[in-house]
């Protein structure tokens, strides 16, 4: 079984959009060692060709961009 992580932030994303905390700021002013990351989601696969998507959020459109072993 094949695990991959799309997404590990919590909702709406990180940074968050009300926040200019500390480390949303160091995201948005491109600081090394700050990433950005999309909402919580999961892909599964047994085969890595077939994927089941798990708790697929509003970023999905970026998720399945930067995952090309999700392409159609």
């Amino acid at each position: 079984m094949i695990i991959k992580i799309l997404g590990s932030g919590a909702g709406g994303g990180f940074p968050q959009w009300n926040c200019n905390g500390t480390h949303s700021a160091a995201v948005r002013a491109g600081k090394s060692g700050y990433r950005p990351r999309t909402q919580s989601s999961l892909a599964v696969s047994s085969d890595g060709r077939n994927w089941v998507l798990l708790n697929a959020s509003p970023d999905l459109r970026q998720q399945i961009a930067d995952n090309p072993e999700l392409h159609p």
